[in-house]
């Protein structure tokens, strides 16, 4: 009996379909791709979404999936896999009771060379959740802290040298040349926390040795890897080297006020030049009337620089100013005080 009943079930399900093919309509069938194999790159290793996503490919029956490059005629590489909450109602005490759940895949479409057949394209997904009561909010909550705490300790780091041209000694790589003739890395990979969520600062070309040396970091394969080559972690992690394509760097300026710059610089230089050459010396004058027939000249001075021979310039220069004055014949003498900084007229 039942064997009978699955088969008039089977002949029911049937008609439908005859009837719409005989309408015109035919059923939805999966898509045929126009290529024989692609590589997926950057998906999450046994997620839910990439084990769907090989279903449909493979679906088509004409499209399988390979996980090296050089079997793949296109790569099917994922930019971003961002999943959020948000909320998109309160009550009015403040309680939740909906929210706003979004997806966002940012994905391109290239060949194993770097060809580009579709630019980096969004697709992005949203549909509203009413929010749980209170006790299964709080153990949503408290998965969302285990998975999230779990994630930290199976992040992937890799680090280690790569060789244009690959020479090697033994297991010991090294470069022969530095063209890429036949490139090839030698690298460590590391499971663990690698502390991206900590918000601090970190080297894009190092990994921190305070995480490996507290077992924060842990190696799980070292592996010398040519173009095209993979290796498999213990978890079923694929990490594979596809190979280097090279680039330069060109920075080009103009800086029309660089001549003035010049100019200024030079003569600043060259007047800090003449205050280091220009002796710097300050006198001071006094005349006052004295005795009957007697004029009293004070002079005083101070060496701002160069100390050396400043007692007889300010001989000379007392010298000069008393010269000429009235009644003074030239061969009168001078004397001067340098220690009271004073020059006296004497009449012989």
């Amino acid at each position: 009996m039942p064997m009978r009943r699955r088969r008039a079930l089977g002949l029911l399900a049937a008609v439908p379909a005859l009837a719409l093919a005989g309408c015109g309509f035919e059923l939805r069938r999966p898509p045929t791709l126009p290529f024989g194999t692609v590589q997926l790159v950057g998906f999450p290793q046994r997620s839910a979404f990439t084990e769907e996503l090989k279903r449909s490919i493979e679906a088509s029956g004409s499209t399988r999936v390979v996980e090296s490059v050089a079997q793949a005629q296109v790569v099917l590489e994922a930019l971003e896999d961002h999943r959020d909450k948000s909320v998109a109602a309160q009550t009015g005490a403040g309680q939740v009771r909906e929210f706003t759940l979004r997806t966002t895949l940012r994905f391109r479409v290239r060949t194993p060379s770097g060809r580009l057949l579709i630019r980096d394209t969004e697709l992005q997904l949203s549909r509203d959740s009413l929010a749980a009561t209170e006790e299964r909010l709080g153990n949503l909550q408290q998965r969302f802290a285990s998975l999230a705490e779990e994630r930290r300790k199976h992040q992937i780091a890799v680090q280690g040298l790569f060789a244009p041209t690959e020479q090697l000694d033994g297991a010991l790589l090294s470069s022969s040349f530095p063209a890429l003739n036949d490139p090839a890395v030698a690298i460590d990979v590391y499971r663990g926390d690698t502390g991206l969520d900590t918000g601090r600062p970190q080297s894009l070309f190092a990994l921190d040795p305070s995480l490996i040396a507290q077992k924060r970091l842990n190696k799980q394969a070292r592996v010398n890897l040519t173009a095209g080559e993979s290796t498999r972690l213990d978890d079923g992690t694929t990490v594979r080297f596809d190979g280097a394509v090279p680039f330069i760097n060109l920075q080009v300026s103009h800086d029309p006020a660089q001549v003035w710059v010049l100019v200024s610089a030079l003569t600043m230089m060259a007047g800090l030049l003449v205050s280091l050459v220009v002796r710097r010396r300050r006198v001071w004058v006094r005349v006052s009337r004295a005795a009957p027939g007697t004029v009293s000249v004070e002079l005083g001075g101070l060496a701002r620089t160069d100390n050396s021979g400043w007692g007889d310039e300010f001989e000379r220069l007392a010298a000069r100013l008393l010269d000429g004055r009235e009644g003074r014949a030239p061969g009168d003498k001078v004397r001067v005080n340098t220690t009271q900084r004073e020059a006296e007229r004497d009449r012989a």
